[in-house]
Order: structure tokens, then C-alpha cells, then sequence
């Protein structure tokens, strides 16, 4: 009798071992925060291909972007599925924008390419000399990589004042 719970018990635990293993590599999501002073931006790139930016301010926390994202090297092709427009979501089709996943001094950044972007187009050189000069301070307005928790976090909630 006690081999049938200690190969239940055995069979029971490796279940459970399993079941977490997969739904860790299910859930191999990426984050990324903006600081901008007052407000911030965050994104998610989901490991379904699909990414959002969310706006946190002190009023409000809103979707700016969704759509579909794909990787290949470095650079980060993103295709917006809808947008921000006057405080309404609209369709967009046919338009995408690149940025660099880029790591400097331990810290990896997102160094957009173009304007029209989920992010301020800063020269990824310029973020890498701030990092140079002021470590213990990331730069304003870079998407730079977070956790889920900070994201699920500061997500749900309004951002109070502060100064800087």
C-alpha cells in the first residue's frame, strides 16, 4: 500500500512540475517601461506575436497601440493593428516601424527608428552616453526592459504626481 502513494505522490508532483515548466515557457512575454516624468509608457511583446503600449498617467491608464511584432536579430518590426487617435482606438493597416533591441552596461533598450512610432525616436548612442554619464538613471522617454510585475503593477493604476 505504501508504494501505491509513494508512486501516486511521485506522479502527482511530477504532474505538477510539468504543468509549471510549460506554462513558464507559455509565458515567455517581454516588458518594457518609459519613464516620462509624470506619466509613463509601458509595452508588452507577448509571446503570441501580438504586443500593446499601454499609457499611464496621472488621470488615466490607457491602450495607445496594439498589434503584431516579430524579431529578427536585433531589430523589432512592429504592425500596428490599431492606434490612439483623439481618444478613440482606430484601425490602421498597412504601415510598420522598426526599432533596436539593444543591450548597453547591463541594461536592454528599445532604440526606435522612425517617428511615427510606439516611442520617442532617441539615437541609440545618445541613450548609451546618458547610461555613460548618469548610471544609476535611465533616460526619460526609452522603452527599457522590465518585469511583468512592474507591468501588471503599475498598469492598473493611476500614476500619482512626482518631481523630478
Amino acid at each position: 500500500m505504501k508504494w501505491f502513494f509513494y508512486t501516486l505522490a511521485f506522479f502527482m508532483c511530477s504532474t505538477a512540475v510539468c504543468q509549471t515548466g510549460s506554462s513558464v515557457k507559455a509565458g515567455k512575454a517581454r516588458f518594457y517601461k518609459a519613464e516620462g516624468g509624470v506619466d509613463a509608457n509601458y509595452l508588452k511583446l507577448a509571446s503570441d506575436g501580438t504586443y500593446r503600449v499601454v499609457a499611464r498617467e496621472h488621470m488615466f491608464v490607457a491602450v495607445r497601440e496594439r498589434g503584431r511584432w516579430r524579431q529578427s536579430g536585433s531589430v523589432i518590426t512592429f504592425t500596428p493593428s490599431s492606434v490612439m487617435r483623439g481618444g478613440e482606438m482606430i484601425a490602421v493597416n498597412g504601415r510598420s516601424y522598426e526599432g533596436d533591441e539593444l543591450e548597453y552596461k547591463g541594461r536592454t533598450f528599445i532604440a526606435f527608428k522612425t517617428e511615427d512610432s510606439a516611442g520617442i525616436v532617441i539615437p541609440a548612442n545618445e541613450t548609451k552616453q546618458q547610461l555613460e554619464d548618469t548610471p544609476q538613471v535611465l533616460p526619460l522617454y526609452v522603452f527599457f526592459k522590465s518585469s511583468a510585475n512592474v507591468f501588471a503593477q503599475e498598469t492598473k493604476q493611476t500614476c500619482p504626481f512626482r518631481w523630478q
